[in-house]
């Protein structure tokens, strides 16, 4: 085999192990968090968890799309079941019946109007509106 051809080849492995490597380190392209679709404006079960919320700001809130894999060890809440905060594990994915937002999603004032704190100084409320 010539140098040339030695070169080739192994140029052709480095590149077949470099895909090799990126696909076990990020086994499913669709779980990034910001392959989001909708947000809770278009929800009609976020509508009735939310109905203290105005539309504007519902539409500030984007949803994690259905199939999406959550971020290992990022904070989520699900606008169906009782918007309490959990950390995200393992192969956790976005699915029907769950309208899961990440924290770092949305600005902290909105983020502690979603988890039920009530001090206007911390959602950006103003007490007197």
């Amino acid at each position: 085999m010539s140098q040339q051809n030695k070169s080739q080849s192994n140029q052709s492995d480095a590149a077949e192990n470099e895909d090799t490597w990126e696909q076990d380190l990020h086994p499913d392209r669709s779980a990034d968090r910001n392959d989001v679709a909708r947000t809770a404006y278009d929800m009609e079960a976020a509508h009735r968890n939310l109905s203290d919320m105005a539309d504007d700001d519902m539409k500030q809130i984007p949803i994690v799309a259905d199939g999406v894999r959550l971020e290992q060890g990022a904070t989520y809440i699900d606008l169906l079941a009782g918007r309490t905060e959990f950390s995200a594990i393992g192969s956790m994915e976005a699915g029907q019946g769950h309208a899961y937002v990440a924290k770092n999603d949305v600005d902290y004032q909105m983020w502690n109007r979603l988890i039920g704190v009530e001090n206007p100084e911390r959602t950006g409320e103003d007490e007197n509106a």
